[in-house]
C-alpha cells in the first residue's frame, strides 16, 4: 500500500483471481486496506470472526457454494457493513433478491469503470452510507452515476 491518508477497510469478495488482483490493487492505490475472500462462505467467517470493513465489494455470482447475494444477506445481517454488488445481472433483480435486507449499492459490470469505482468509493466516503443518507447507489448502463436517496 502506498503512503496516502488511509481511506477505510474493504473486503473484496471475488472468485476470479485476475479481477480480485486488478481491484485490490486499484483499492490499495487508492488508500483502501483491501482484503479478499475468494467465496461467500469465506467473507461470513471472516465477519463472524470480528472483523469490520467500511465497505464489502461482492461479486454476486461467486461459483460453486453460497451466492454473494445471500452472503450479503447474513453480512448484513452480522454488522450492517454496506454492500456493494459488482455484477453482469439487472439491477432488477439485485433488488428482488435483496428486498429489505440493508444497505447496498451496485455497480455493472457491463459498463464499469475503475473511476466509477473509486468515485462511488468517496462518495460513500463522504456520506457515511447510512440508510437516512443513501440507500442504493447504481451505475446505470450507460455509464452515469446515479445516487438513490432512501
Amino acid at each position: 500500500m502506498n503512503n496516502r491518508l488511509q481511506h477505510g477497510s474493504v473486503l473484496l469478495v471475488e472468485d476470479e483471481m485476475i479481477n480480485a488482483i486488478a481491484l485490490m490493487k486499484m483499492l490499495e492505490d487508492e488508500g483502501y486496506e483491501t482484503f479478499h475472500a475468494p467465496d461467500g462462505e469465506s467473507s461470513i467467517q471472516i465477519i463472524e470472526n470480528g472483523k469490520r470493513f467500511d465497505f464489502i465489494i461482492m461479486d454476486v455470482n461467486l461459483g460453486p457454494g453460497i451466492s454473494g447475494i445471500d452472503a450479503a444477506k447474513k453480512i448484513i445481517n452480522i454488522c450492517g457493513a454496506p454492500v456493494i454488488f459488482l455484477t453482469a445481472r439487472p439491477k432488477g433483480e439485485i433488488d428482488s433478491l435483496m428486498g429489505d435486507a440493508g444497505n447496498y449499492g451496485y455497480i455493472s459490470k457491463l459498463a464499469c469503470t475503475m473511476d466509477e469505482i473509486k468515485y462511488m468509493l468517496k462518495v460513500i466516503s463522504r456520506s457515511g452510507f447510512n440508510s437516512y443518507i443513501i440507500k442504493k447507489i447504481i451505475v446505470s448502463s450507460d455509464s452515469t452515476l446515479t445516487l438513490r436517496p432512501d
